[in-house]
């Protein structure tokens, strides 16, 4: 029998910053999906005065998710 494809969900959002609730939705995801890929959105044109720098974002995002298994 072949092996079966893992199942993935890609997590994207604006996560700016991130908070506790989208740290719960990864936990959620992770129980229903072998690996989950957080992807924070870049800029954004409905949020230019909100938005931070790409780079900064990816850290907040690095920071947020990085102890989730």
């Amino acid at each position: 029998m072949p092996n079966a494809r893992p199942r993935v969900a890609v997590y994207a959002g604006a996560f700016d910053p991130p908070a506790e609730h989208h740290r719960q939705i990864a936990r959620r995801l992770a129980e229903q999906f072998d690996r989950v890929v957080v992807f924070p959105s870049g800029p954004r044109d409905d949020r230019p005065s909100a938005d931070s720098l790409p780079v900064h974002r990816a850290v907040m995002a690095d920071l947020n998710f990085a102890h989730l298994d």
